[in-house]
């Protein structure tokens, strides 16, 4: 990855990064949605169709709305996995492209851990994992199925 960055003249660039982490992130979301696609009954689409919709409309009105939880789930997953993703980031940037895990590791310096801003860094880095995580719930709780979804989802979250 570095070698074909570095021919790209790509090297501290966001676009490498966001290249680097397309690269392990996409199959694995692909992954991750195909059991959720695998899910949804092909009648559900048959039955939109004879009903006028398109196959586009019907993916869009019907698939779309029942596989909801689950791009919320690999959303989530691929965001969590990118916002703390080092390897790629460390290799990849240097001086004008750091992401933040990256800069965090740079409070470690020779004379020793700079305590006060790492630990600031950190709380910084976790705010943006939070407010996502509240943002999803909603849809992962929708996601569980059944009538224990519906309670959980009457109750918002709470058993």
């Amino acid at each position: 990855m570095f070698l074909i960055m570095y021919h790209l003249r790509l090297l501290d660039t966001l676009a490498a990064v966001i290249a680097a982490h397309l690269t392990f992130i996409l199959p694995l979301v692909t992954w991750f949605l195909i059991g959720f696609f695998d899910e949804v009954p092909r009648d559900l689409e048959e039955q939109a169709m004879v009903d006028g919709c398109t196959p586009w409309q019907a993916f869009y009105r019907v698939v779309m709305p029942v596989i909801r939880p689950g791009l919320a789930a690999a959303g989530m997953f691929a965001f969590i996995l990118s916002w703390n993703e080092v390897f790629y980031a460390l290799l990849l940037t240097g001086g004008d492209s750091k992401t933040l895990p990256v800069a965090i590791a740079g409070y470690w310096t020779f004379r020793g851990i700079e305590m006060g801003k790492m630990s600031v860094a950190i709380v910084v880095a976790i705010v943006p994992v939070l407010v996502a995580s509240f943002f999803i719930q909603r849809h992962l709780v929708k996601g569980l199925g059944g009538r224990r979804g519906e309670v959980l989802s009457r109750n918002h979250g709470r058993y």
